[in-house]
């Protein structure tokens, strides 16, 4: 004050509407009003050019309510300012990364199909013998072998491919009314030689009367599957897989459980998550990308339906999945073909993202999409 100088001259120029507004809420009436502002600090630095500041403003009124001064505190928020954006950068990267990593997804799995779509057929023509026939049966093993091989890359391709379009929101449901029983019995029919193989038992318990559902029928049968086949897989000779369907007032409660090995309870929250197998004793006595989980996740989700599991080590695994029978929870479902909803698929990096949502003015269109077809 002395020098003749007033606040308002080192504020930074785009700064000083702001710090005006600030100092009309409280002629206008307000006891407190608050800015955020830049002042110049001369140095060339591009990241030393300002010091960010908080300035947090007190009205100080007459016996009859006029202004009378303000009392200014000013505290530096430099600091605080490089972390928020270094946040916003590394959620900004964070997201760049996983629209970056489902584009490669769909690209390479569409890659992937052609050729092997030629393998199966080549190979079925091989092991029908149409041209001729084999001259021993290894080599009908070995058909047999680049049949069964080509079939198993071929469902984990479908996977991903599935599981690019649920993080990129194109994933289409399609509603309509089945009677769960027979999805249930065509799991088993196509699981059946698998559990056979292994020498389990594989049996299902439908209430009676359960009647039909509103779903997107491929998808429900892909969730069993995945879930049935996962318990055949880590099921060992002698044990039991069952899936199970019953109503619970309005909802249809899924259910699959077997008697393996099991998962210690501080492992189940990494279940889910894409590319992730539990890392134990048992984890790589199995095959498999770790899709599985995440993928049933994410169609529950789009269902308005709740996935829950619990397990033990050495006694098994139960997985629970109740959703809306009448696919009213179904991307917004009751009778609204058209209508979309938005769901949280996959889980973000939260620390991040959180941080972020909290620092960002503008909204997160990060959660996929599904439409109703």
């Amino acid at each position: 004050a002395s020098s003749g100088h007033v606040l308002v001259e080192y504020v930074y120029v785009s700064d000083r509407i702001e710090l005006m507004q600030a100092f009309d809420l409280l002629r206008q009436g307000e006891d407190r009003a608050t800015a955020e502002l830049r002042f110049e600090t001369g140095a060339k630095s591009r990241q030393a050019q300002f010091m960010h500041a908080r300035i947090e403003m007190t009205a100080i009124r007459s016996s009859a309510g006029r202004l009378r001064r303000i009392v200014a505190q000013l505290s530096d928020i430099t600091e605080m300012e490089r972390l928020r954006r270094d946040v916003a950068r590394k959620a900004a990267e964070a997201e760049s990364a996983n629209d970056a990593k489902s584009r490669f997804l769909a690209a390479v799995s569409h890659e992937l199909r052609t050729p092997l779509n030629a393998v199966l057929g080549f190979s079925d023509i091989l092991a029908g013998e149409y041209f001729g026939r084999l001259e021993n049966d290894r080599q009908r093993e070995y058909v047999g072998l680049i049949r069964q091989s080509g079939a198993h890359l071929l469902s984990v391709v479908n996977t991903m491919l599935d599981m690019s379009k649920l993080e990129a929101g194109r994933y289409e449901l399609m509603m309509e009314s089945f009677p769960i029983a027979e999805t249930i019995a065509s799991c088993e029919a196509m699981l059946g030689l698998q559990a056979k193989e292994k020498g389990l038992t594989l049996t299902s318990r439908i209430q009676r009367g359960i009647g039909e559902i509103s779903a997107d029928q491929r998808a429900i049968r892909q969730v069993l599957i995945n879930l049935a086949g996962n318990a055949i897989k880590f099921t060992d000779a002698g044990g039991v897989v069952s899936i199970d369907a019953a109503r619970e007032g309005a909802m249809l409660k899924l259910t699959v459980s077997d008697t393996g090995i099991g998962i210690a309870s501080d492992k189940i929250e990494l279940l889910g998550q894409p590319f992730m197998q539990v890392q134990n004793e048992y984890t790589r006595r199995y095959e498999g990308t770790g899709l599985g989980l995440s993928l049933v996740k994410g169609l529950v989700a789009l269902h308005g339906g709740i996935f829950a599991i619990t397990s033990k080590p050495g006694e098994g695994t139960v997985v629970t999945i109740t959703l809306p029978a009448d696919g009213s929870g179904m991307a917004g479902g009751g009778e609204s073909a058209e209508a979309e909803s938005m769901v949280e698929f996959p889980p973000r990096i939260r620390q991040l993202g959180d941080m972020a949502a909290m620092m960002k003015k503008d909204g997160d269109d990060g959660p996929a999409k599904a439409k109703i077809a």
